[in-house]
């Protein structure tokens, strides 16, 4: 074997370890050789992960968790429509993981796979980011709705999705941010055993020879060779912040995708699977397709083109304004004088 640990920190031992991603990342001890015969159990790899597995969570993670949950309900989100400001909060909901998780498996680290932990607490989570594309892969798969949007043939040999007006609205486009905000669910203290929410985990290889060349066919003499990883368990905290009917939909269409497809890595064999708790709206007990005409209905507005449909009436007459307000360094913010049934505002810069 090989040292990979620097000399000056040989003599610090696991139980002095307060962060499970340092740990990971800067404390594997050895590297086997090319050719180097060594047990599973007592691979360096294994030992690593055995070890990081075994980390305590930091003391000051719970104070951390609560003022994120407080954080959260305090949240506001301001949505203008027309001259109507709208403020949003964050809706919370814990979700289960039955079995195991694995998210950020093919994430750059020292081993062949990784994990995905807080930065400063070094804690697993799962981002926003896997959970929104969660949300949108399920749609896109099992949802026939049309508000959801359609499969369209592109060419003989390739199908293209084209979003219908919910899709858009809760996702976004490549031209426009969806109406929602998907935030990182992190663990919930004390939820899992012995809260510990990293678990030693190890998947096999039994063809390596097959799936490295392709050339030599599988068979039953080759050597498996086990691959050992993390994955994590306990219960996480999912928070969706925007208009209501959109949010509730989210986490309707989440109680599904987390139950039959999962999140993170290695779903095709039953990894990441959550059961999330029931929430207390009225849009639980309504069927997707209705819940569909609601987005429908709520479809956003294009501000610049009702401002141009309020003017165009107007033209060519003159409109006696009046000052509304300044702003600073810039100009004047200016609308119709009373009497002028003309529901619009201007502006004059200083120059």
């Amino acid at each position: 074997m090989v040292q990979s640990r620097r000399c000056s920190l040989k003599s610090i031992k696991k139980d002095q370890a307060s962060h499970a991603g340092l740990w990971l990342d800067k404390y594997l001890p050895y590297q086997i050789t090319k050719g180097e015969k060594v047990r599973e159990e007592q691979t360096p790899y294994a030992i690593l992960v055995s070890e990081v597995a075994k980390v305590e969570i930091p003391e000051d993670y719970e104070a951390f968790y609560q003022r994120w949950k407080k954080d959260l309900q305090d949240y506001q989100m301001v949505f203008h429509s027309g001259s109507e400001v709208h403020t949003f909060g964050a809706v919370c909901r814990k979700a289960t993981v039955q079995g195991r998780m694995a998210v950020g498996l093919g994430d750059e680290g020292v081993l062949e796979t990784s994990v995905t932990l807080h930065r400063t607490y070094g804690v697993p989570y799962i981002p926003g980011s896997a959970l929104k594309g969660l949300a949108a892969s399920y749609v896109r798969q099992r949802m026939a709705d049309p508000q959801w949007g359609s499969w369209e043939d592109e060419n003989q040999r390739k199908k293209k999705w084209v979003p219908g007006a919910a899709y858009q609205i809760m996702f976004g486009d490549t031209g426009n941010a969806g109406y929602l905000t998907f935030f990182d669910a992190l663990y919930v203290p004390d939820t899992a055993c012995n809260n510990q929410p990293l678990q030693p985990d190890v998947m096999t290889v039994h063809h390596p020879d097959y799936y490295g060349d392709k050339e030599s066919p599988p068979a039953d003499w080759d050597s498996p060779v086990p691959v050992p990883f993390l994955s994590a368990v306990g219960t996480y905290l999912i928070a969706i912040a925007g208009p209501e009917p959109f949010v509730n939909m989210a986490f309707r269409v989440l109680v599904h995708a987390l139950a039959e497809v999962g999140v993170g890595a290695k779903t095709s064999s039953g990894y990441g699977r959550m059961v999330l708790e029931e929430g207390q709206d009225s849009a639980d007990k309504q069927t997707m397709a209705e819940q569909a005409t609601i987005m429908k209905e709520s479809e956003p507005v294009d501000f610049h083109q009702k401002a141009v449909d309020t003017v165009r009436p107007w033209l060519g007459n003159r409109i006696q304004m009046r000052l509304d307000r300044e702003v600073a360094n810039k100009g004047y913010v200016v609308r119709p004088k009373p009497g002028i049934k003309l529901d619009i505002l201007g502006f004059i810069p200083l120059e």
